[in-house]
Formats: C-alpha cells, structure tokens, sequence
C-alpha cells in the first residue's frame, strides 16, 4: 500500500436496485497510522463511486456492482471499509435481554415495551441507536424515571449475533432472513430460526403477567434518508387507526431534524407476513407495533439537509426515541391530555389523504423536493419495468416457463415464498440456542449517580470534518460531516443563556483590571 495513490474496488452481489451511492453517500475508511498520529478514526472518503448493475449475470436475477476509488492516507498501513459504522459481536453468541425498570415499585400494574435492534447484520446504525435508548433509560433524569416507574422495559440489543459473526447481509448461520421467519411453525423456527423461537416464546411469558403496550423494531435503511416507522393497518376501527399514528406522530412532532412523518405508513404487504411487527399486531394483539427505520447516510430535509449520521448523532436520535415515548405515554402533561390533542392534529391531517398504501405519497411541507423528483424517476422506472415483462411474457416460450412457475409457487407458502434464503455457511454449524439469559437492571439510587467512564475506543473518535464528493456530477449538493450545533430548542436556549452568563463574566473580568490599573496610576503619582 502507497500513500497518495489511487486504488479502485469493484464490490459485487448487490441484490436492490438503489443505493444512496448514488445519491452523494461515500464509504467509511478507518487507518490505524492516521489514527495514531491525528486521533482520526472512522472517517468518510471515496472518489468515482458509482452503482451500476451488473451486466455479465449468468441468472435471471440482477445483481448491482459498487465501484469506488480510496486514496489512503499512509504507506504500509492497515486500513479498514466499511459500509457503515462497524458495532461488531466477538465475545460470546449469546442473545442477550435487557429488563429495564424500577424494581421498588409493584410490577403487577406495569405494561411492558419491547425493543429489539439488529436483526439485519448489515445494518449496524441500529445498534448505536438502541445503545442510545439504553442510555437514556438508564439516565437519572425526569423522562427516565418515569418510564421505570410505570413500564418494563424489555430490550434485545442484538437479535442476530451468529449473523453479525459471519459478516452476513441479511440472514443468520442457517440462511434464512430472521424478520420472515416469525410466521413458522415451532418444528421449522427450531430447526431454522431458533432465535426467534426464543424471542416468541419470551413474549408469550411476558403476556401472561403484563400487557404488552408497544413493539420497536429497530432497524437501518440503506435506500432512504431520515429516520421514519412503518406500523400496520387498523382500518376496522377508526379509533384505533389513529391511535396507532400518535407516536410516530409526536416523535416527529417534537424531533423534525431526524424524523420525518410523511414516510411513515401503515399497512400490510404480503411480503411483510412473517415480519415481527405484523406477527405482533396479527397473533398478540399489540396495536403500537412499528418498524424504525434509520438511514445508512444522512438527512435531506432541513435544518439537517446533506448531512452524514455520526455515531453521536445516532446514539442522540436513540434518547429523543426514548423522550418521546415519554411524551406519548405521559398522558396528562400539565394536567393537559396530550394524546387527544395529538389525535385530533393527527385527524385534521389526514383528512382526504390516504397514507395507508403509498409510503411515499405527497408533496407536503414534510417531504423534501429532492424526495419527490426520486419518486417521480421511481414510478417512471416501474413503468418501464411493466412494459418490458409484457413483452417477454407474450412470446410463447416464456408462457410454458410462466405455467410451470404458478405450479411450484401453489405448492409452497405465500408468506415464504420469496427469496430470503440463501445457502447455509458450511464451515460453521448452527448454534444451539437456550432461553434468552436475562440480566435485569434494577436501577435504584446508588447506581444512576455512579460516573460514567468515557468511552476511549476506537470507534468513538471519528472525525466530524471530512470534505464532500459528489459522486454523481448533476446533484448539487452532497453530504457533509453533521454538524454540532443543530440541537434542539432546548439546548439552544440553554446554550445562549450559557454564552450570556459567560460574555457578563468576562465585561466583570475586564472592569477588575481596569480597575486595578487606574488604581496603580494612582499610587505611582
């Protein structure tokens, strides 16, 4: 390895037809010299980079190449990329549970919130937002302690370790995708999926003490920006329709810098059956059960357009998810029922709008201009798709391919009939899963007011001043390093009132040594 020179990866077997490369996102470099000598962890670089599909496929099923060029930034060194920030799992492969709450105060009358992260190995930004959540519920703060005092708190930090192990994609050891097995029966979930036995057999326990009032399911995504929920359809009842919009309204309500409520929607597709988040609305009932999405790049609706998540701003999207579940379930705020004015914005905004099957519908003030000229290259690009399949369907050789396929596709399950499988991992055997270990934290006084160490690793120390490169030269604007001073309104005012306090010290510094010169003119006449 050369200093100052360029080198171009080729990296294959991508398998979704968008990317946000294509829309200004760069990879993650990290250098052990840089590192060293300038304190520069993980950091955004990438020259020429392009997505392009793979033209020399032998199946039928396309697969997209990322093309990108790295200039490293010292000889003989030892550099790292990364899609995304890397939260690895070396020391054990056991699924670890969290039980979060206030064991001093009776757990009969608590309902219980369940929160699992990084089902899908890849998508690593999940786990820093889900130790964010940790933090927060374990701060000694108003918003936390009323939580533990009135909920359980289950979290499952990593749901997928063997996955994350391996270096997968999607799937866990055995090949099978975890967020489509939940619909199996107990013979195959054992045999395939044992982790979400085990998961589903947790929540089972749990229901016959406590009622499960919210399902989190957090997740990445690699195709959109900003963070947003899909929930499912309550089209039955109208009460409960709306109910079921109050949180992910008030998160964005409250955090519109990160979420962004017109990419929510609320529907179930026959592809999303073996989901955890139907299976918990469908099989217990659980009518906030949601999916939290969080982009792999960046934000692209002001005050945080064209800007790169960072581990610090991942972990602060993680505490306003748990300040707004604070605020969704405290619900008489000032002696002001706050959910039923929540509902009623809710009901004037969705009136003559149907947000239940487009999840990206509406040029509104909540979506961005860059959002709806990428839909509209979307539907035409799906246009074009559907005009292609009906000639190709048309021709005779492909009618007798088309028959045969409706035969195989009858004999086998429509919720597991798709291509989620992939070939097991031979060199490793699937691991015998036991119950789920619970650690429970209960956190009284003596444990909140211990000092918290600094976290010194690696990864922490990533740089928030990297320089932007557009990888498609008719976009405009690219994505930066995400700066430190868009906070929220709180914190602004808390930090005027903290440069005011610090400007009077300062005229109260410069007065005393006035003062003291006049009076040393004075002693010297």
């Amino acid at each position: 390895m050369k200093a100052h020179h360029e080198y171009q990866f080729t990296l294959g077997n991508f398998t979704k037809p968008e990317s946000l490369f294509s829309n200004g996102m760069k990879i993650l470099l990290y250098s052990k010299k840089k590192e060293q000598k300038e304190k520069i962890g993980w950091y955004r670089t990438g020259y020429n980079i392009s997505y392009t599909r793979n033209k020399k496929n032998t199946s039928s099923k396309s697969t997209y190449l990322l093309d990108v060029s790295i200039i490293f930034p010292e000889d003989d060194d030892t550099c790292y990329i990364a899609y995304c920030y890397p939260y690895t799992y070396t020391d054990l492969q056991s699924i670890d549970l969290l039980t979060i709450t206030n064991s001093k105060v009776d757990n009969e009358n608590k309902k219980v919130i369940i929160v699992t992260g990084r089902v899908h190995p890849c998508e690593s930004n999940s786990s820093f937002l889900v130790k964010g959540f940790i933090e927060f519920m374990t701060e000694n703060s108003d918003e936390a302690k009323y939580l533990r005092d009135n909920y359980i708190v289950k979290i499952i930090p990593m749901l997928n370790p063997d996955g994350v192990i391996t270096g997968n994609s999607r799937c866990s050891l055995t090949g099978y995708d975890l967020n489509r097995c939940w619909r199996l029966s107990e013979k195959k979930l054992l045999k395939y999926s044992p982790e979400i036995y085990n998961v589903l057999k947790m929540i089972e326990n749990t229901i016959e003490n406590n009622e499960i009032e919210m399902y989190i399911d957090v997740h990445g995504h690699s195709r959109k920006f900003g963070t947003f929920l899909y929930g499912c359809n309550n089209d039955d009842n109208e009460e409960n329709r709306f109910k079921e919009r109050v949180f992910p309204y008030i998160f964005w309500r409250h955090y519109k810098q990160f979420v962004y409520y017109n990419r929510c929607h609320f529907n179930i597709e026959k592809v999303k059956e073996g989901t955890g988040r139907v299976t918990m609305k469908k099989k217990y009932n659980v009518l906030k059960s949601y999916t939290m999405e969080t982009s792999m790049c960046g934000s692209d609706i002001t005050p945080t357009k064209g800007f790169y998540y960072s581990i610090k701003i991942l972990n602060k999207i993680g505490k306003c998810f748990g300040k707004a579940l604070y605020l969704c379930f405290n619900k008489n705020i000032n002696n002001i029922n706050y959910e039923q004015i929540i509902m009623k914005e809710i009901k004037s905004l969705s009136k003559g709008k149907n947000d239940d099957n487009d999840s990206d519908s509406g040029n509104s003030d909540m979506s961005s201009d860059d959002e709806n000229i990428r839909n509209e290259k979307r539907k035409k690009e799906r246009e074009l798709k559907k005009l292609v399949k009906l000639e190709k369907l048309t021709s005779p050789e492909n009618k007798n391919k088309l028959n045969n396929k409706k035969k195989i596709s009858k004999k086998s399950n429509n919720y597991y009939n798709r291509s989620n499988v992939c070939s097991p991992v031979p060199m490793f055997k699937p691991l015998q899963y036991y119950a789920l270990t619970p650690k429970n934290y209960n956190f009284g006084e003596n444990f909140i007011n211990e000092s918290k160490k600094e976290d010194n690793s690696l990864i922490s120390q990533e740089i928030l001043k990297s320089k932007v490169y557009h990888s498609n030269p008719n976009i405009n604007h690219g994505l930066k390093a995400y700066p430190e001073n868009i906070t929220d309104k709180n914190s602004e005012s808390n930090n005027n009132n903290n440069n005011n306090n610090n400007n009077n010290n300062n005229n109260n510094n410069n007065n005393n040594k006035n003062n003291n010169n006049n009076n040393n003119n004075n002693n010297n006449n």
